[in-house]
C-alpha cells in the first residue's frame, strides 16, 4: 500500500516535470519567438501610427486655420485696394477741379456775347443755343471756361439790359487763345448752325489786370 502511493506521487512529479520541460522547449521554439516579437512590433507600429494620426489632424487643423487667416487677409488687402484706387480716383478728380478752379480765376482775358434771335427763331432756340455754348464752343482747348444763359429774371435795376435771349461768356489766358477759339472748327459749326437765328450779336472783350 505505501508503495504504491509513493509510485503515484513519483508518477504525478515526472508527469509535472515533463510538462514543464514540453513548455519550456515549446517557449524556446524559434517561431513562438518570432511571433512574440512580431506582436510587439505591431503593438508599438499601432501605438506610433496613433500618434502620427493626431499629429496630422493636428496639422490638418493648423493648415486649416491658416487658410481661413489669409482668405480674410486677402478680403482686407482687396477692400484695401478698392479703397487706394476709391481714393485715387477722388484724388485726380478733386485735382482736375482744382486745376479747372485755377484757369478760371487766373484766365485774364474775357469775350462777352449778347445774342439777339429773330422773331422767327424756334421757341426753344434758346435752349438749344445755350446748350452749344457748353457742348461746342467750351470743348475749344484754348478756352478756360464758359458761362451761358439766358437774362437774370432779378436784375440791375434800370440799367441791366433785358432784350437779348442768351448771355455767353468765355474766358481765356490771352488774345491768341481767343484768336484760335474763333478760327476753331467747332466755332464755325456753332455759327453755322445758329447765324440763321440770330437778329444781331454784341461783343465785348476786356482784361482783369492781374496782381
Amino acid at each position: 500500500m505505501g508503495g504504491q502511493r509513493s509510485w503515484g506521487v513519483t508518477m504525478a512529479v515526472a508527469a509535472a516535470w515533463w510538462l514543464g520541460s514540453i513548455a519550456d522547449v515549446r517557449a524556446q521554439r524559434p517561431e513562438t519567438k518570432e511571433l512574440a516579437r512580431l506582436k510587439a512590433e505591431n503593438a508599438r507600429l499601432r501605438q506610433e501610427l496613433e500618434e502620427r494620426e493626431r499629429h496630422v489632424k493636428q496639422v490638418q487643423q493648423e493648415v486649416a486655420r491658416l487658410r481661413q487667416e489669409l482668405a480674410e487677409r486677402e478680403q482686407t488687402l482687396a477692400r484695401l485696394r478698392k479703397q487706394q484706387a476709391a481714393d485715387k480716383t477722388e484724388d485726380k478728380r478733386q485735382e482736375d477741379e482744382m486745376k479747372k478752379l485755377r484757369g478760371i480765376v487766373q484766365a485774364p482775358y474775357v469775350h462777352v456775347v449778347l445774342f439777339y434771335l429773330k422773331s422767327d427763331a424756334p421757341n426753344n432756340h434758346a435752349d438749344t443755343l445755350v446748350q452749344d455754348c457748353q457742348q461746342l464752343l467750351g470743348k475749344i482747348p484754348s478756352v478756360r471756361h464758359v458761362w451761358a444763359g439766358p437774362p437774370a429774371k432779378q436784375a440791375t435795376p434800370e440799367v441791366a439790359q433785358q432784350d437779348f435771349q442768351v448771355g455767353l461768356v468765355v474766358l481765356f489766358d490771352n488774345y491768341d487763345d481767343l484768336k484760335k477759339y474763333l478760327d476753331h472748327p467747332l466755332h464755325n459749326k456753332f455759327v453755322a448752325k445758329h447765324n440763321r437765328y440770330l437778329q444781331r450779336v454784341i461783343v465785348h472783350d476786356f482784361r482783369v489786370p492781374r496782381p
